[in-house]
């Protein structure tokens, strides 16, 4: 390390005499290379050991020499004292280099030696620190009286103590809590900055009011609306019913709600005075809903705001009549993507406006809540073709068929009677996870990370007859739903007598899950957490509708601790043939 860089911190035309009152020191390996400032030249051990002598060119440790400069620029002020502390630290230095002469020195004398060197030495750290602590006190002193004396020039200026931070803030903080004396010149440069800050202090404390006025002036709107909605009976003209939070964004309710800012209460008689506009804000709203539905039917994803963020509805609405065919047809279906993980399937508005998830929310928040089903047009042809059904057939007739739909898929689960809304959620779920399987598969055919290549190049799920199968493909010939009472008996058959027979008896705690017994093909595809067989008739439907395997034996669900030896066992039997 060049003497450049050890003095590049310091100001220039530092005197080179402050080399003379530190010790010399050969480079230490246990030394971490960061602390020792090395020179161009090394130490000559055959010259008496005076620091007088010492120069740029010899190595020092950097902790010391710091602080040997630091203190010397500090008393170049103070003559006498810096003639003092020239004197003692050149002795002291010049002691402790002595300590290199030990190995022609007497081991007791080397010893002796060493512990005074070592009393020196822990003497100048003591001291050292001492002299931080001091520095440190200091430091904190001009803080203190800078902080003192800028506020009291601020209440000068006539601003309000009250308006100052109380807890910390960096910005407030870079500005007052500095270790630097209050000079005119420094206030001059730091007063405009205060008095930004403070103006934004005072903004945000503006705003902050003004947003608990709108609430309170909201609040007290609820109970006036709740007594509209009575009177006007618009629970029987539409499901689509504002909330009182919508009805604080219209128009003339804005401009009577947050007059003069919020300030004045919203009193019965001001409520009345726009009464009479408010049908045609209504009947607005309610367009620009079901325009925002229309959207969201064809989006494959919800629109969810961030956290403390507000949703909006979609706009601006065309003008003319608005074609509402699609939200009536027995397609209009919405999955519920609400943050408790619903999922439900929600047929039309009326299940919007009623659905428990959506109980006292924004119709901007409902409808950002809502996607629609990508494939709900063809699903919901192929059902109403296979119960007879024409394809225009409007969402409140199939509401009105009630529990009479019925799934012949045989899954212990939906073997009941089901409503329509109840059958296209069970239909799209199990073409979902069927998608889930199959892309899965598709990775692992494909190929994607070093094992996985392996185990593809070594077996052919063909060959080995494992697959998965679709029981609810949509362009199947043979029908799989059918209505009451004449249907067709199930594809996968009750098992007489073996319905309680448990395939696992393990509950679903953390320490058990490494024995629940899973399939195996699934397990082989890819799909590693399938637990829903939990009875022998449920086992009975998995095989049949999912691997089509009519004939199955017990070893085809295995726990979890040894599927993947299973799976080892099928990549060697496949390596060797």
């Amino acid at each position: 390390m060049k003497s450049s860089q050890i003095l590049k911190n310091f100001p220039k035309k530092t005197p080179h005499e402050v080399f003379t009152l530190a010790r010399l020191t050969a480079f230490n390996h246990s030394l971490e290379s960061s602390q020792v400032f090395q020179g161009g030249k090394g130490i000559n051990n055959g010259r008496p050991f005076d620091s007088g002598d010492n120069t740029r060119w010899n190595t020092y440790y950097i902790p010391e020499i710091t602080s040997v400069i630091e203190k010397y620029l500090k008393l170049q002020s103070n003559p006498i004292a810096l003639e003092s502390f020239v004197t003692a630290q050149k002795a002291m230095a010049s002691q402790m280099m002595q300590v290199r002469h030990f190995s022609e020195m007497s081991l007791l004398l080397a010893d002796k030696i060493l512990l005074q060197d070592a009393i020196t030495l822990s003497n100048w750290v003591s001291s050292s620190r001492n002299d931080k602590a001091q520095d440190d006190a200091e430091r904190r002193k001009i803080r203190r009286a800078r902080h003192v004396r800028i506020e009291e020039k601020l209440e000068e200026l006539g601003w309000d103590r009250a308006l100052f931070p109380t807890h910390w803030n960096w910005e407030w903080h870079q500005l007052v809590e500095q270790p630097r004396e209050l000079t005119p010149r420094i206030w001059k440069v730091i007063h405009p900055k205060l008095e930004v800050f403070l103006n934004k202090v005072i903004a945000d404390k503006a705003l902050k009011e003004l947003e608990a006025r709108r609430a309170l002036r909201r609040k007290e709107l609820a109970p006036l609306w709740s007594v509209y909605v009575q009177n006007n009976a618009l629970d029987h003209q539409s499901p689509i019913i504002p909330n009182y939070r919508d009805v604080c964004d219209f128009s003339p309710v804005q401009k009577v709600l947050f007059a003069d800012e919020g300030h004045t209460p919203l009193t019965e008689e001001r409520w009345n005075s726009i009464v009479e506009c408010l049908p045609e804000q209504i009947e607005a709203f309610r367009k620009q809903v079901q325009y925002t539905l229309l959207n969201r039917l064809e989006s494959t994803r919800a629109h969810r705001p961030h956290l403390g963020q507000e949703s909006e509805l979609d706009g601006p609405v065309p003008s003319g009549m608005l074609d509402t065919t699609p939200l009536n047809h027995a397609s209009g279906l919405f999955i519920c993507e609400s943050w408790t993980g619903c999922g439900k399937v929600l047929g039309g508005v009326a299940a919007i406006a009623t659905h428990q998830d959506f109980d006292g929310m924004r119709w901007s928040t409902i409808c950002a809540t809502l996607r629609g089903v990508p494939e709900a047009k063809s699903a919901v042809t192929t059902v109403l073709k296979a119960v007879g059904l024409p394809e225009d057939t409007c969402l409140e007739t199939v509401q009105d068929l009630g529990d009479t739909f019925l799934c012949l898929c045989g899954n212990p689960e939906h073997r009941d009677p089901m409503s329509f809304t109840s059958l296209m959620g069970h239909i799209f779920a199990e073409n979902k996870y069927y998608e889930n399987v199959i892309q899965m598969k598709s990775r692992l055919l494909t190929g994607y990370g070093f094992v996985v290549r392996i185990w593809q190049s070594t077996f052919d799920f063909d060959k080995a007859g494992i697959d998965f199968h679709n029981d609810h493909c949509l362009t199947d010939a043979e029908p799989f739903v059918a209505l009451l009472p004449n249907s067709p008996p199930l594809r996968v058959a009750p098992e007489d007598g073996s319905a309680d027979v448990l395939v696992n008896d393990v509950g679903p705690t953390v320490g058990n899950w490494s024995m629940r017994r899973s399939c195996k093909y699934c397990y082989a595809i890819g799909q590693h957490n399938n637990f829903k067989i939990g009875t022998r008739e449920e086992l009975d439907y998995h095989m049949r509708a999912k691997h089509h395997r009519n004939k199955f034996e017990d070893d085809d669900v295995l726990p979890m601790i040894d599927l993947e030896q299973w799976k080892a066992s099928l990549r060697k039997g496949a390596s060797t043939a």
